[in-house]
This record gives structure tokens, C-alpha cells and sequence, in this order.
């Protein structure tokens, strides 16, 4: 449905409102579909990821969610505002039982198994994250490139993807 006046988003007391067209509550609503969100910088993407988290949680507990962010810092601000894990911290491959919300960064994606099918996944710019992996990708031994096809691999076992970019 189109954004109307009503279309401003609530979620745990925290409230996103971007004007008109910007998040459509009625079409995101905290469901179980995939949602893809594309604003400017600033217009609280990183908000709602969380706020979608804290959401999945309430229902789920023990659900699994891997968050992959281009940025180091928004995966450590990420991290902090949801109580997940930062993929830095992690030895070794990924236990979701020990671990079941973590942040990733592209370059590190080869250390989530397909053992592991998560609840979700959020992708936060997009963009970003495939210029940094196809950039260097001619001379061979990108791991971010690499990374490209964990997430591809990931993405098809979650239950849930959320993408969100500028």
C-alpha cells in the first residue's frame, strides 16, 4: 500500500518517523516477509534493523540472526545496541547455539557454516558491501569477494533477509 499520514513506525518506544514514503508501516510491520528499505543516510535504517531484532526476539528467544554490515564501525554501534556478538570476537567457525546474534563483516562470512540456517538476516548497504568486494576481485584471494558467495549461501537458508541501503 501506498505511505500515508498514518505510516510512521513505533516499535519498543522507539519511533521512526522519515515523512511520508519514506517507511510504509504497512508494509513492513514487523511481518515475516523479506522486506527491502532504501533511504539516505541519516533516516534510521540501523534503527529499524534493531528494532526488527528486538522484535524477532520477543516472539523467538533463541532465534538466529546474522547481521553483515560494510562498515566496522556500524557493525561495533550494531553490536552494542542489540547485544550481538561481533564476528572479531568469535575463534573459529560460528557456534549459533553459543552465539545466536552476531555481526559480520563481508570478509569473514566463510566462518558461517551451512550447518547454521538463520531466523534472519539483515544486509545493511548493500552497495557498499559489493564495491568493497568486487574492487580487488581481479588478483585473485579476495575474501571479500568470496564472502559474496557465503552470503549468497546464507541468504538461501535464512527465514527472513532484510537489505537496507542508501
Amino acid at each position: 500500500p501506498d505511505a500515508d499520514e498514518f505510516d510512521d513506525l513505533d516499535a519498543d518506544g522507539f519511533e521512526l518517523v522519515g515523512g511520508p514514503g519514506v517507511y510504509n508501516s504497512d508494509a513492513i510491520g514487523f511481518g515475516p516477509w523479506d522486506l527491502y528499505a532504501a533511504s539516505a543516510w541519516g533516516t534510521g535504517k540501523s534503527q529499524q534493523n534493531a528494532a526488527e531484532v528486538r522484535a524477532l526476539l520477543k516472539r523467538k528467544p533463541r532465534a538466529v540472526v546474522v547481521i553483515v554490515s560494510s562498515r566496522k564501525s556500524l557493525s561495533a554501534q550494531l553490536a552494542a545496541d542489540i547485544g550481538a556478538v561481533s564476528y572479531d570476537r568469535i575463534r573459529g567457525n560460528l557456534d549459533a547455539k553459543k552465539h545466536p546474534i552476531t555481526v559480520w563483516q563481508v570478509d569473514s562470512l566463510a566462518r558461517i557454516g551451512p550447518d547454521v540456517a538463520p531466523d534472519l538476516v539483515i544486509i545493511d548497504e548493500l552497495s557498499q558491501l559489493t564495491a568493497h568486494a568486487w574492487q580487488n576481485s581481479n588478483g585473485g584471494g579476495n575474501k571479500a569477494a568470496a564472502g559474496v558467495s557465503s552470503l549468497r549461501a546464507l541468504v538461501e537458508r535464512a527465514d527472513r533477509i532484510i537489505v537496507s541501503d542508501n
